[in-house]
């Protein structure tokens, strides 16, 4: 009887071990892999079936089980339980509550099908959102079969302020993602992986889409028959039929030829017929091939007269449908099209000119309340004294009105300079708006024109191209058309230009919007400064890349919650720019920074500091810790040789959750390993025998702080214009000693290009005076002794590790 029980017991674990099996698998067999689609000609996307994750019913599920084998399947997702059944290879059976539907991987036609004829939702301007969730299937090349980068961005270009706009989410483990992001039309906008764009799809202020992208399907393989293609972007949801139908014409566009415009309408008339798609898809489409073809042209008509820009008007601008103001080419066109015929007419020979005194009383009255004490109290000297500063040199002029401030004065000419501008802006926009009216009678495209004016009138590369609300207020009285949606444009614009002072103009910088750190007596004030608390700062590079910075901004965000209430402190430390567009650059930062609320704890730091020795060990790209006594916290990875695959595992949260625990490591004490280099392998390692000298030039000093960099330079520097240098050199391990570096110019070579010759150099290094040198790793201390073995000098070492020395002279 025992026996019996046993065996009994065996059979039914058994059985229960291979139930737990079934119910654990959640792999889709290869063969019902993809997205499939519905058949009767709609091509309507109907389930998609990857690894562990369904799109099904406008939702992204994980699979909980999958049971069956010969092509016959159950699975279930969400709460439902599915039948699927293959009935060829390209054929699917998918039944539900004993309802089944045949459907394909690929598009089918059929000739019964009837396009429902759906509008677009009105009115076509409007503030709202748009929610799109999806699955990025994983590539065929992703390294260890997983996905490379947890996030993804949706972009587009907002043509009412001139914009390019960045929404990220988060992508999980499986591959789904969820984001909603504010929109204004119907918007063509873009999904973003990895800095590739990987799909294109169109979304309108309220809809709510999902979306199912297969990456490893090219928009290459046009197919005329609107048959047989599998879509790289799959879409349910809200403009769900107008999405897939737009996906086949990305694909099959893709080998039409965009210099031959009439072939291509004839041939888009023939695939996308109104027995085929929907009406408002064929007038899209159509329109957005002819707005790209006739900037094309446009662009390439060189010195056209008013005769040929009036033709390229009328066969090419003059609008078909009232859905032309939704194709962003068509405002590049439209603005470009106005700037040839106005350049192009020899009544618009005007010089564009204006009072100073107007331009003192406007700063007076208006923009003072916006700029700094710091512009207003020279700008207002230097009024008062305008006749006396003709006479005076520039380095006069500085000592006498910025206190020899050099960079005060050259911010102070920027923000004139933009003051300026911006009274040219203001009669060019008045000028332009009267000449578009008389030539641009078609009321989209006088919109369109003038809008474009508005937000791309610069007069360089440097300038910022926020209008201010004096040329918003001459915009609206220009372009205000009952139908067009010229409130919006200066409701949007208008916001911006109040929260960056008004007229869009460069604000002092002050401690309370951003710190400057100029040197690093600077950059240990503000370790100090939070001293018993754990740092950490996020990296910004001086070109200002929206995208790049977004994407570095939400990933802080992230981290700002996950440590919310610890005893952690997240700077943003934003690298300046040693160039004329510095100002730019700096406010494309303060911009994004105050839209996302991150207008604290904001650095400007200069390039020579020590915290940019840290970019060589950098955590997750741009980040890195220091610890409650403001030392800097070095990953285990870089403290040993080791591979790039090590690198790209250090994260930010286990590092810095080893800070926090006091298991930080900081290279102080290991400092000796860095004084001297090894003579066999070069690496900067302790020795007794293989010892050789170690110099360190250095590369700036600020108060009792001085940091020398490893390199020895081999020109000036480009910045500061030196030739001479200080260097210190470690000798054997233990003798320390000053030197002198002096760059000689050379005579040009013979047969050097002189136009492109950058000249050489000659070194003369000059020994100075010399000591032994003790190294207290406990205490940090550098200590130097002379012949008698008296302490003559001694330093804290602040930082050392292979690229930087930070001494503190005690």
């Amino acid at each position: 009887m025992h026996t019996i029980i046993r065996r009994g017991a065996a059979a039914l674990l058994l059985c229960l071990n291979a139930a737990m099996a079934l119910a654990q698998q959640t792999t889709v067999p290869a063969a019902l892999s993809g997205n499939w689609l519905k058949t009767d000609g709609s091509n309507q996307f109907v389930i998609g079936l990857y690894n562990d994750v369904a799109c099904y019913q406008d939702n992204v599920s994980l699979i909980t089980a999958i049971t069956g084998s010969n092509d016959h399947w159950q699975i279930t997702l969400a709460g439902k339980r599915l039948g699927l059944s293959l009935k060829d290879a390209h054929t699917l059976i998918l039944t539900e509550n004993g309802q089944p539907q045949t459907l394909k991987h690929t598009r089918t036609y059929n000739y019964s099908y009837q396009p429902i004829q759906q509008p677009l939702k009105q009115p076509l301007f409007r503030v709202g959102t748009a929610t799109v969730k999806g699955y990025l299937q994983l590539p065929a090349t992703a390294p260890r079969n997983k996905l490379q980068y947890n996030y993804v961005l949706i972009s587009y270009e907002n043509v009412l302020t001139g914009e390019a706009e960045y929404f990220p989410a988060d992508l999980d483990k499986t591959g789904r993602f969820n984001i909603t992001f504010p929109l204004y039309k119907l918007q063509k906008c873009t999904l973003i992986y990895n800095q590739d764009k990987i799909a294109t799809f169109l979304a309108q202020p309220g809809s709510s889409l999902l979306l199912a992208v297969n990456p490893d399907i090219k928009v290459t393989s046009p197919n005329p028959d609107f048959d047989l293609v599998a879509q790289r972007v799959a879409v349910m949801g809200d403009d769900a039929d107008l999405n897939n139908q737009y996906q086949h014409f990305l694909t099959y566009r893709s080998g039409l030829n965009d210099t031959a415009y009439t072939q291509n309408i004839t041939a888009l008339s023939q695939v996308y017929s109104p027995a085929k798609a929907p009406q408002v898809l064929i007038d899209y489409i159509k329109e957005e091939v002819l707005y790209d073809y006739a900037y094309k042209r446009l662009s390439d008509t060189r010195n056209a007269d008013s005769a040929i820009a009036q033709q390229l008007y009328q066969r090419y601008l003059v609008p078909g449908s009232p859905y032309a103001v939704l194709h962003d080419n068509f405002y590049q066109m439209a603005g470009y099209y106005a700037d040839r015929l106005r350049d192009g007419s020899r009544s618009n020979g005007m010089r564009y000119s204006f009072s100073t005194d107007k331009m003192a009383q406007r700063i007076n009255n208006d923009y003072s309340r916006f700029l700094s004490p710091e512009f207003m109290q020279p700008y207002k000297a230097i009024q008062k004294d305008g006749a006396l500063l003709r006479n005076m040199k520039d380095e006069e002029i500085i000592k006498t009105y910025f206190n020899g401030d050099k960079d005060a004065a050259i911010a102070f000419r920027y923000l004139t300079r933009k003051i300026q501008d911006e009274f040219f802006k203001e009669q060019r926009d008045s000028v332009a708006y009267a000449r578009n009216a008389a030539i641009l009678k078609d009321p989209a495209a006088l919109f369109a024109a003038n809008l474009y004016q508005l937000l791309h009138s610069s007069y360089s590369e440097d300038d910022l191209r926020i209008p201010s609300t004096y040329r918003l207020n001459i915009f609206k009285d220009a372009a205000a058309a009952a139908t067009m949606p010229w409130w919006l444009v200066d409701s949007l614009n208008r916001q911006q230009a109040i929260k960056t002072a008004s007229a869009g103009l460069a604000v002092k910088l002050d401690s309370t919007r951003i710190r400057e750190v100029n040197n690093e007596a600077d950059w240990q004030a503000v370790l100090k400064s939070y001293r018993g608390k754990v740092v950490v700062i996020s990296m910004y590079n001086h070109n200002f890349r929206k995208e790049n910075a977004t994407l570095g901004l939400y990933n802080l965000e992230k981290l700002q919650a996950l440590y919310k209430g610890k005893n952690v402190v997240f700077l943003k430390c934003i690298i300046q720019r040693q160039r004329s567009d510095k100002m730019k650059q700096l406010f494309g930062y303060l911009q994004l920074m105050d839209s996302r609320h991150q207008l604290q704890n904001v650095l400007y730091i200069d390039r020579k500091i020590s915290a940019m020795a840290l970019m060589e060990e950098d955590i997750e790209g741009n980040m890195a810790i220091y610890g409650a006594a403001g030392e800097a916290h070095h990953p285990a990875v870089f403290a040993k040789k080791h591979s790039y695959k090590e690198e790209g595992n250090i994260s930010l949260t286990a590092e810095l959750n080893a800070v926090l625990a006091g298991k930080g490591r900081y290279y102080e004490s290991d400092a000796a390993a860095y004084f001297i280099k090894d003579k066999k392998h070069e690496d900067y390692v302790p020795g007794y025998r293989n010892e050789m000298l170690k110099t360190w030039t250095r590369r700036d000093s600020a108060g009792a702080y001085e940091v020398y960099t490893p390199k020895e330079p081999d020109r000036p520097d480009y910045e500061t214009g030196d030739s001479v240098y200080k260097q210190v050199v470690f000798m054997a391990d233990s003798f320390f000693v000053n030197a002198r570096l002096v760059l000689h110019r050379q005579p040009v070579e013979k047969n050097s290009n002189r136009l492109f010759y950058a000249g050489n150099y000659g070194r003369e290094t000059k020994w100075e005076d010399g000591y032994r040198y003790e190294f207290n790793k406990p205490a940090k201390l550098l200590q130097l002794y002379n012949k008698q073995k008296k302490l003559q000098r001694q330093y804290r070492v602040v930082m050392i590790n292979t690229d930087i020395l930070v001494l503190e002279k005690l």
